[in-house]
């Protein structure tokens, strides 16, 4: 597996495997960040918190956007697509219209390798890093790739806005379910109910259903790690009845909701919301989408300045652009979902109204989790899994 050596090469030996997962869990414990993986519903800010546009009447937030005028532009490794990343660089350029933003399309595992090789040969590299991967994660705080920058908009987020030290939230996405609706007539709305199909017409559903596969995807490993953590045995029966139609396995959002459009697959399970919202309301005829009643797994994609940014400044103005709230609204213009309490009116997508008809109890937060970063646990993790799906 090509994530393994990135984790040695950040210094995750087994031998060091425990005294990590202690510092990075005490880490987390300063940081006010529960280790749990599970959450329940997102909880309003206060009211009373400073903003970055109380910050800019300050001589320090002043400083640092005079300061970014002499830098060379944004580098960012993220594994956001350019449509859904549309929304933030349109109105981040509209606010800082010198700062010019470069970004390389990288899985999480690829921009920690890259940003390692880069830094260590003291090359231009990524000023900020975006990914979903709650066990990549752990091993960048543990090299001392990030920089703990402590935004002006902390105050007005969520526990969950914060996820680790200078790790911040760029969206949450509730993951799903979507169907051929000329296929599937009757509307899914439960993971189990797409194993009660499966488990009466073996036949008609084998090799129909797709679905990520976590080896190869950071956002589809937490998306299960998150949701079995929460479900435990009964969650793995679950996986394993979907299973049983040998699911064909991919590393693409945009593939699995390619192959249902088309009516090559007829179900596609644990899917991101944001690439599937991107696709209406052209995809509507044809395209369900629904969150299971049986438990959202909410993805949340995390931000962080890097230690080597050759454009510090810059960084902390696009990372504060994007947790305000006219950042937040101006990322639902690329599909992806806002979660700031205070612009659930205004924004065209936001968690609270995505999940307005589901219990809070079902509300399951991706966090980053140190057990997910140990080697071991973690392989022991994914063989199960790739038993339960008939993954080689």
């Amino acid at each position: 597996m090509r994530h393994t050596p990135m984790l040695a090469s950040y210094g995750l030996r087994r031998a060091r495997g425990r005294l990590a997962l202690l510092l990075f869990a005490l880490v987390l414990a300063a940081c006010g960040q529960p280790a749990a993986t599970p959450s329940a519903a997102p909880t309003p800010a206060p009211a009373t918190a400073p903003t970055a546009a109380a910050a800019a009447t300050t001589d320090d937030y002043a400083q640092i956007i005079e300061a970014s005028k002499s830098e060379s532009g944004l580098l960012l490794y993220s594994n956001m697509s350019e449509q859904n990343f549309s929304g933030i660089r349109e109105g981040f350029k509209a606010k800082y219209p010198w700062i010019a933003v470069e970004s390389i399309d990288l899985t999480a595992f690829e921009a920690a390798e890259r940003y390692n090789a880069e830094a260590a040969s003291n090359a231009r590299t990524a000023d900020m890093i975006i990914g979903s991967a709650i066990d990549v994660w752990p091993a960048l705080i543990e090299a001392g790739a990030l920089v703990d920058y402590t935004s002006p908009e902390e105050g007005n987020l969520p526990d969950y806005g914060k996820l680790g030290p200078g790790i911040y939230t760029v969206a949450t996405d509730p993951v799903g379910i979507i169907w051929n609706k000329a296929l599937v007539t009757e509307p899914l709305t439960s993971f189990a109910a797409i194993a009660e199909l499966v488990a009466a017409n073996p036949e008609m559903y084998k090799g129909k259903l797709t679905t990520y596969d976590i080896e190869t995807n950071s956002a589809g490993f937490a998306i299960n790690w998150s949701w079995l953590a929460a479900k435990g045995e009964a969650g793995w029966e679950t996986i394993e009845a979907l299973g049983a139609s040998a699911p064909v396995l991919q590393s693409s959002a945009g593939n699995m909701i390619d192959s249902v459009i088309s009516g090559e697959r007829l179900i596609g399970y644990f899917l991101i919301s944001a690439p599937v919202q991107a696709r209406f309301p052209e995809a509507e005829p044809v395209l369900g989408f629904a969150l299971p009643s049986d438990g959202v797994p909410v993805m949340t994609r995390a931000m962080a300045i890097t230690s080597q940014a050759s454009s510090p400044n810059s960084a902390k103005l696009l990372l504060d652009y994007i947790l305000s709230a006219e950042g937040q609204i101006a990322a639902t213009n690329g599909g992806l979902t806002a979660y700031r309490s205070d612009v659930v009116e205004s924004a065209a997508i936001h968690l609270e109204k995505l999940t307005s008809g589901i219990s809070p109890d079902n509300l399951i937060i991706t966090r980053l989790d140190p057990a997910a970063a140990d080697q071991a646990t973690k392989d022991e993790f994914l063989a199960r899994w790739k038993a339960a799906v008939g993954k080689p």
